[in-house]
């Protein structure tokens, strides 16, 4: 289904950390346009990761559109991070495939073992995808589907 033309598209809650564009990035007519830059929220990270650390659980929905397949290297579409070896959650995309990396005891600084595949991207195409994560498992959907459950990923998220 496609998202409601009169919805909002992007809404930052009142009172929430400002966002700070690098790169080109900008917020157009409601729009986050990420091509060539990316919008950073200095100080969310911390209240994100203690409220991870409290619950063991985490909930991640995004409502993208990929303008290109083409890049090098897994391109971040939402991430929790200290820095680029320490990432405690990534949705990403890597071709035309959507990616995760959630990082508890067990997967890594980067959350990488293992990495994640699930779900598939087209160029132009929005995306509606929820992931979703709690004692062990992973559920993943995409657009009202579910794409994946599993138990790949072990561990608390006390990162």
């Amino acid at each position: 289904m496609p998202p409601d033309p009169t919805a909002p598209l992007f809404a930052w809650p009142a009172g929430s950390p400002s966002l700070m564009p690098r790169g080109a990035a900008t917020i157009k007519d409601g729009k986050m346009i990420l091509a060539n830059g990316a919008m950073n929220a200095p100080g969310a990270g911390h209240t994100l990761s203690e409220a991870l650390q409290l619950t063991h659980e985490l909930t991640l929905e995004c409502i993208f559109t990929p303008d290109t397949l083409n890049q090098s290297g897994l391109a971040r579409i939402v991430t929790l991070s200290r820095d680029a070896y320490h990432r405690n959650v990534t949705l990403g995309q890597s071709g035309d495939n959507l990616v995760l990396r959630l990082r508890t005891p067990h997967t890594g600084d980067n959350g990488a073992e293992p990495e994640v595949t699930f779900g598939t991207l087209k160029a132009g195409t929005h995306r509606h995808v929820v992931v979703s994560y709690t004692n062990g498992v992973l559920s993943c959907y995409q657009d009202g589907q579910q794409v994946l459950f599993s138990d790949q990923i072990r561990g608390d998220l006390c990162n």
